[in-house]
């Protein structure tokens, strides 16, 4: 599934390799959506799984850190502009793919 931010398409499968590559000691699982905004069209924001417990300076200094990632690596239209979400789970279909319509629902509230 595609997110179109500013006009351009963007590949959640792309950030969300990135992000894992970078972060895995942090990071167990990530799926990246695209929330509607009206500036943006979709915002891409990723929902995260944390592999341990952290404060709540370190999620802030985590989720600082994931967008960073996302800046140096990708253009513009590619940055998190939805946003850092740290969730328990990310939902799974019965056939086990990531459930992006269930994650999306998570994000947007």
């Amino acid at each position: 599934e595609m997110i179109k931010c500013m006009d351009n398409q963007v590949v959640p499968a792309e950030l969300e390799h990135i992000l894992l590559q970078e972060h895995l000691r942090d990071i167990v699982d990530i799926c990246v959506v695209g929330i509607a905004n009206p500036k943006y069209g979709e915002a891409p924001a990723a929902a995260v799984v944390l592999r341990n417990k952290l404060s709540q300076e370190e999620l802030a200094n985590l989720s600082e850190r994931i967008k960073a990632t996302v800046a140096e690596n990708g253009a513009v239209h590619k940055q998190l502009y939805g946003g850092v979400f740290f969730v328990d789970s990310i939902p799974k279909t019965e056939s086990g793919k990531t459930n992006r319509a269930a994650v999306l629902q998570k994000c947007a509230k």
